[in-house]
């Protein structure tokens, strides 16, 4: 890679400007060992692929408390292993008053997942510590990885016979299920943060401080096949919640501290099943998690530290279908863990 940096004058004020260049080179290879079971391999499959990705950073002081940033980038993210994967794996279903078989397979042809990023925020230091930000970013990304399912015969596959469950023939047709790429899509969405600590309270209490976050982002893709029905349909990605928000409450000082944390999240999609004629999706309900964390210094070498993490026992609500089919409620429990850290 290179990378150029440079700091200017602008109107006064210093602008600091990075420009950057990086090259890729990626070759993959995926084999599957043979059906007899001997150290030969009976099939692989080999590519390679490489680009370029920029990338812009310019940071400007506005004001002696007041910093201006715009980022923009470009990166990949390639595909996971399991994905990429030379392999076959056949199966059958059973869905309702008919069973039909299930195929399963890699894909050692995807490409890798792109994305043209745009960021720009602007900060604001009020106080000795303190922080206000607000930031809105923006990605277009391309072959977005998403499992499709199409009926397909099973001679047309040129696999075996051996490999047919009982009862079926190279004539019936099954679900193959394979991860592919999909067409453009994007990502926006808007960042706030907050950073104070409350020293102007009186003693004891200006020992307190907050951290804050939020995030609202919208993304959606395109997905093929939807319940097996042959239709297309735009939902948002998989993973992504609308709204999210971390909130701290910490009291520090130089012997002790302590700090109370929650996260929340709103519902997001797991899966959308492409093949599946019992649900179009899967998805989790809005969560919200409460951890606790202390540590005690017991001299200028030693320090105790205790943290209760999910303090409520949050219960996974798991929904399936869009009209919100209760599936599945996980408990994970309460964890408690005490621990010493020596510096030397």
């Amino acid at each position: 890679y290179l990378q150029y940096q440079q700091e200017l004058t602008v109107a006064g004020a210093p602008l600091r400007a990075s420009v950057g260049l990086r090259y890729f080179n990626t070759s993959l290879s995926s084999t599957v060992p043979s059906q007899g079971g001997a150290d030969t391999l009976a099939a692989g499959v080999g590519r390679r692929y490489d680009g370029y990705l920029p990338a812009l950073d310019l940071s400007y002081d506005v004001a002696d408390d007041l910093l201006w940033r715009l980022g923009m980038s470009k990166n990949i993210t390639r595909p996971s292993l399991s994905d990429l994967a030379l392999f076959t794996n056949v199966t059958q279903t059973s869905l309702g008053e008919s069973d039909i078989g299930q195929i399963n397979t890699g894909n050692p042809q995807l490409k890798p997942l792109s994305a043209n990023n745009l960021d720009t925020a602007l900060e604001w230091y009020f106080a000795d510590g303190g922080v206000f930000s607000t930031a809105l970013f923006y990605k277009d990304i391309n072959h977005f990885i998403a499992t499709t399912t199409r009926p397909v015969v099973f001679s047309e596959l040129g696999l075996p016979a051996a490999l047919l469950p009982e009862g079926k023939t190279v004539d019936d047709v099954f679900n193959l299920s394979s991860p592919q790429n999909g067409g453009p899509s994007s990502i926006k969405g808007i960042e706030l943060a907050l950073q104070r600590k409350l020293d102007f309270l009186p003693a004891p209490f200006n020992q307190f401080g907050i951290n804050a976050n939020y995030t609202w982002a919208d993304g959606k893709t395109l997905y093929h096949n939807v319940q097996n029905s042959g239709e297309n349909q735009v939902k948002a990605f998989t993973g992504l919640s609308r709204h999210s928000y971390n909130l701290a409450l910490y009291y520090d000082t130089p012997r002790w501290g302590a700090r109370l944390s929650t996260a929340y999240r709103s519902r997001y999609i797991s899966a959308v099943e492409s093949g599946s004629i019992d649900d179009d999706e899967r998805g989790y309900h809005g969560s919200t998690n409460i951890d606790f964390s202390a540590f005690y210094r017991i001299n200028d070498y030693i320090k105790l530290n205790i943290e209760a993490l999910n303090l409520t026992n949050l219960r996974e609500e798991l929904y399936s279908d869009s009209s919100d089919r209760a599936y599945n409620s996980t408990y994970s429990g309460r964890t408690y863990i005490l621990g010493f850290t020596a510096e030397f």
